[in-house]
């Protein structure tokens, strides 16, 4: 039972690490005048899309809400970007890359 209760100890404190570090990269991020307004205007889309979309929505499987996701306004902006870079992450579901 000792070594279980190390374990979980031990996995409580690099979470902990983890949870303590995950924002301090991005205190000191800047955006230019062009990123301000890109931000702006996509979460006036997220925003006008929440209010008008079912809260189950957001609790699916998203390949069950394919031809609505299809249909979003954000998706079609989304759809016009570039490829080959992180589109949508969340930081509580990324490790830096620095720390691994």
């Amino acid at each position: 039972m000792q070594k279980m209760e190390a374990y979980l100890q031990e996995r409580d404190d690099l979470i902990s690490q983890i949870q303590d570090m995950k924002y301090v990269k991005y205190e000191d991020l800047i955006f230019s005048k062009e990123e301000e307004k890109a931000n702006s205007i996509f979460r006036s889309i997220i925003t006008s899309q929440r209010k008008n979309t079912h809260a189950s929505f957001y609790r699916g499987n998203s390949m069950r809400h394919k031809l609505l996701i299809d249909q979003t306004d954000l998706f079609k902006i989304v759809k016009k970007m570039p490829k080959g870079a992180v589109l949508h992450l969340h930081v509580d579901c990324a490790i830096d890359p620095d720390f691994v």
